[in-house]
């Protein structure tokens, strides 16, 4: 399920709000982006139904631009099923051993590396070292449940970079607005779960 919503803070042109309609299915909502209680509220409970409340909180609650004047919002829900369920006749919950045999208490994650199309794969396990593995994992940590990119940065190192200075040509979203884009935020949340047979 795919859900889109543009909260404005200005007028935009029937045009380009034609475009985004009919091309994009993109609606269109007024928004007082200098209440930021309501901004917030408004934009969470967006994607948080948008999501199935997998991503409740887009913004912070100190989430504060008052001088913004369009927030697009791009939401994505999927819910697949795997190709080869779980037989739950086979699948069972017993005690974990290492490798050594010694009994493990702890809770376990189960974590993928893969490395990029470029890199082969030998190369790629000789340099996972666990010190790097170690690294990955603490960041991994630090993301809680998701992922957070900086995606204007991202965006800016593949040589956009224009769109977010003024100067650039938005002038079809409303005509005379200098507008510019400020930041691109992205959240992703994917959760991995056991379906029996």
């Amino acid at each position: 399920m795919v859900r889109k919503k543009l909260f404005l803070g200005l007028e935009i042109a029937q045009q380009y709000n034609d475009t985004i309609t009919k091309d994009f299915n993109v609606t269109a909502e007024r928004l007082d982006f200098r209440d930021q209680s309501l901004t917030v509220k408004t934009v969470n409970n967006f994607v948080s139904e948008a999501t199935r409340q997998m991503i409740p909180n887009m913004l912070s609650s100190d989430f504060h631009k008052p001088d913004m004047r369009a927030f697009l919002v791009n939401a994505v829900y999927f819910k697949g099923q795997w190709a080869t369920r779980f037989d739950s006749d086979v699948t069972q919950e017993d005690t974990f051993h290492g490798v050594n045999g010694d009994r493990k208490d702890k809770e376990y994650e189960f974590v993928i590396f893969l490395p990029l199309e470029s890199v082969k794969f030998e190369e790629f396990r000789t340099n996972l070292t666990g010190a790097v593995m170690k690294e990955l994992l603490e960041t991994a940590e630090n993301e809680s449940a998701g992922v957070n990119p900086q995606m204007k940065h991202m965006l800016q190192q593949l040589g956009i970079s224009q769109l977010f200075e003024g100067g650039c040509d938005l002038k079809g979203v409303c005509g005379t607005e200098d507008l510019f884009v400020d930041d691109v935020i992205h959240k992703a949340v994917v959760e991995v779960c056991f379906e029996f047979v």
